[in-house]
This record gives structure tokens, C-alpha cells and sequence, in this order.
């Protein structure tokens, strides 16, 4: 089996830390209040707010911090990323480089088109266009992977190395678009 890694978008990293420490100083006000509404005759029940305040927004913001990740095993190419997964048979796959950041360029995903303040500014998981719907992992715009199953499944992949990533999709069964 082997594993590969994709990069994390640093926006969506800067997005989750920045909320958990929202959610964290939030608690910790919490806290405060609650000692002070009772006159500070419950120091454990505002402390044990305030730390598990601290402690689920830690938590949430590793969670979503989760980087994606790729998995090649017995000729199956299994794929997770923002909580979604999907499986590709990779025989008889074709392998084409897409470069998503010159013009004329496929069809960008959406939050990768309306870059907002909220949004990550990447693509994880289930995309739609009007062609269809396909599964990518894009931290940003550049070049990137697009593998086509047998079976009709798109992927649009933007791994670490992508030259180990093609030669092991190709050593799987895949071929050349």
C-alpha cells in the first residue's frame, strides 16, 4: 500500500486556527462571567467551562486542519478529503496534466473561482459543473492531475510529487490520456 500526501491549503489552515481561537477566548469569557455572576463561589464550574471551551475549539480546529490524503492498494486508488471519500479502480484509467492556473483553463471549481474572505480558497471533495460532478483535491490553482476511471469517475488531484503519483498510477494499470 502506498500513501500519498496533498498539500493543505494555508488559507484554510489560517481559517480553522483563527476560529478555534475565536471559539477558545469565547469560553474563556464564559468563564469569567460565570465566576463573577456567582460571586466566585464556583471557581471549578466556570474553570471546567472555560477549559472545555478551550478544549473542543483545539479539537475542532484540528479536525478541520486534517490534511488530504491518497491511498494506492491492490490496483484501487482511494481518495479522502473534507470528510468525503471516493474510490477509483485504476485499471484502464487515463492520466492527462491539467493546468488550472493558465488562462483557458478546464472549468475552475467554484470556491476556487468566488475566492471570499470565508471561503478557503481551494477545492476538497465532490465538485459540479455542468458536465457532470467529479472529486478533487486542489489547494489552489496550478497544475494538477486529472484521472479518468473506466468507469467514467473523475478526479482532479494536485499531490506533493506528482511525478511518484503518476508513476505509481501507472505502474497500477493506468495509462496515458
Amino acid at each position: 500500500m502506498q500513501t500519498f500526501a496533498f498539500p493543505l491549503s494555508p488559507r484554510r489552515r489560517r481559517l480553522a486556527w483563527g476560529g478555534a481561537l475565536f471559539l477558545a477566548l469565547d469560553a474563556i469569557v464564559m468563564g469569567a462571567a460565570l465566576w463573577w455572576i456567582t460571586g466566585g463561589r464556583h471557581p471549578a464550574l466556570a474553570l471546567g467551562l472555560a477549559g472545555a471551551g478551550v478544549a473542543v475549539s483545539a479539537l475542532l480546529a484540528l479536525a478541520l486542519d486534517r490534511r488530504p490524503r491518497a491511498t494506492l492498494a491492490n490496483g484501487i486508488l482511494r481518495v479522502e478529503a473534507g470528510y468525503q471519500r471516493v474510490s477509483v479502480a485504476i485499471e484502464g484509467a487515463r492520466l492527462a496534466e491539467i493546468d488550472l492556473a493558465r488562462p483557458g483553463a478546464p472549468a475552475l471549481p467554484r470556491s476556487l473561482v468566488d475566492e471570499r474572505w470565508w471561503q478557503p480558497g481551494d477545492a476538497l471533495g465532490w465538485q459540479r459543473d455542468g458536465g457532470g460532478r467529479w472529486f478533487a483535491v486542489l489547494p489552489g490553482r496550478g497544475p494538477a492531475i486529472e484521472v479518468v476511471a473506466a468507469d467514467g469517475e473523475r478526479l482532479w488531484l494536485m499531490p506533493e510529487d506528482p511525478g511518484a503519483f503518476r508513476a505509481a498510477l501507472l505502474a497500477a494499470g493506468a495509462r496515458e490520456a
